[in-house]
């Protein structure tokens, strides 16, 4: 007896169906671009506002200086780097603390707060400059 070699209508469909899908979802995004990236964006920042807020304790302001411009999260151990390495980038980390429910060791700070808890010989310098320039856009 010989044995038909040939794939049954099954084997084929399922990885047909799946290029097609994947055909299909890749014209949906070149026709629809701009519209997801704002979509994601506004999704993005949502979330990043409702984390500054839950770390901030309901008003989104540095922990050092008090302004509420430019804030960014502070890891407080000073294992930013580390822990961005795991979570895979820096916006994710925003998607990671949501998903883990707000863990501990992390605060509110402004940019520049943040730059210079790691670098203290920066925050005379900025500081000086900020003040030279009378630029306040950056605290």
């Amino acid at each position: 007896m010989k044995r038909d070699m040939t794939k049954t209508s099954q084997e084929f469909s399922l990885p047909n169906k799946e290029c097609k899908i994947r055909q299909q979802n890749h014209q949906y995004y070149k026709r629809n671009k701009l519209r997801i990236k704002q979509r994601t964006h506004a999704q993005y920042l949502k979330i990043r506002y409702k984390v500054l807020f839950h770390y901030s304790n309901g008003e989104p302001k540095c922990c050092n200086c008090g302004t509420d411009k430019n804030l960014d999260l502070h890891h407080i151990n000073n294992d930013g780097h580390e822990h961005r390495k795991k979570v895979k980038g820096g916006t994710h980390i925003y998607y990671w603390i949501l998903k883990h429910n707000y863990p501990l060791g992390f605060e509110v700070r402004c940019r520049r707060c943040n730059i210079n808890a790691q670098k203290p010989k920066l925050l005379a310098l900025s500081c000086v400059l900020s003040r030279l320039l009378n630029l306040e856009e950056f605290c």
